[in-house]
């Protein structure tokens, strides 16, 4: 085994071996040259055990061929087995949920788990790494990092590359009480607001929805008359796709003086995003919640949630 280093190219274990062939002339030593794995991603340990994979098969000796199946798996790394994960897995997730998944995996699974060994990782080094992670997250967000890392495992056994289940404690996370808006408060937002921008804070005070809900809203799904709100779709990072859970298509009634405020707003319009820009394309969440409700606040000197606890009230709970 050697390390073969390029100037162009990452840095690579390579493993050199001999095979014997079958050929007319009888049977043929043959050199063979494999490359394990890039050097970054791979220990030394570790490309020796994926060379073993390669020279058991080229032994052909069969109980041993059958063990390092298993065995050349285990040896795969962290970082490339969630590579292939996220390809053939994460790929089906929605646009919003891929994300959050990414994000736990570059940013705390890959540097905590990156060049282990798939059968080296087990229920001690997981409850270490979140036991550590505690002093830099949330407990919600351990909580969230834990839940990719166990979905994520149970395809690694159920593909072979690792055996049993993980098993740990989570540390216990405080209840926040959040902070939301007093009647008060948004009476005086929708008296200093008007068209478009008042409609949509009334119906976000009114109805609860998201904010990827109600961006995207279409005039079809708005019934003046019933006085109700159809959801069924929801628009995250420019992606349209549907709501976040299957409860999440619904139906809500609004009050008789929003259906009025909805009707003059409308003014006839029957097709198009609720909300929509002067090129027909739906608004942007966080324009909305940065640029006009944030705005708003400190010009009537309402106190203003932090933006990021902002956002998640809005996206996540509908806090208005």
């Amino acid at each position: 085994m050697y390390l073969r280093k390029s100037k162009n190219l990452p840095d690579a274990w390579w493993g050199r071996f001999v095979e014997t062939v079958e050929t007319e002339g009888g049977p043929l030593r043959v050199q063979r040259n494999v490359r394990l794995g890039e050097a970054r991603l791979y220990t030394k340990p570790l490309a020796k055990r994926a060379l073993r994979e390669h020279v058991d098969r080229a032994n052909d000796y069969q109980p041993i061929a059958v063990k390092s199946q298993t065995m050349g798996k285990a040896a795969t790394p962290f970082a490339v087995f969630a590579a292939r994960w996220q390809e053939d897995v994460l790929v089906h997730k929605k646009a919003s949920t891929a994300a959050t998944v990414k994000g736990h995996i570059n940013n705390s699974l890959i540097p905590a788990f990156g060049k282990f060994a798939m059968g080296d990782i087990d229920s001690e080094r997981v409850q270490s790494f979140l036991n550590r992670l505690v002093a830099k997250a949330s407990p919600k967000t351990v909580k969230n990092v834990w839940t990719t890392l166990r979905i994520m495992w149970n395809s690694a056994v159920a593909w072979k590359y690792a055996a049993g289940e993980l098993r740990v404690e989570l540390p216990k996370a405080r209840k926040l009480r959040m902070r939301c808006y007093a009647v008060q408060e948004v009476k005086r937002i929708l008296a200093h607001t008007k068209g478009a921008e008042k409609v949509f804070f009334w119906l976000a005070a009114e109805t609860g929805l998201r904010a990827g809900e109600l961006i995207a809203l279409r005039v079809s799904g708005v019934d003046v008359k019933k006085l109700a709100v159809e959801v069924s779709k929801a628009i995250w990072n420019d992606s349209e796709d549907n709501p976040k859970t299957e409860a999440a298509f619904r139906s809500v009634c609004i009050s008789s003086r929003l259906g009025s405020q909805l009707k003059e707003y409308l003014a006839e319009r029957t097709d198009g995003y609720l909300f929509q820009t002067s090129c027909g394309n739906p608004w942007d969440a966080s324009n909305v919640l940065e640029r006009k409700l944030n705005t708003l606040l400190e010009r009537l000197e309402i106190p203003k949630i932090d933006i990021k606890l902002l956002v998640h009230c809005v996206t996540q709970i509908g806090c208005y």
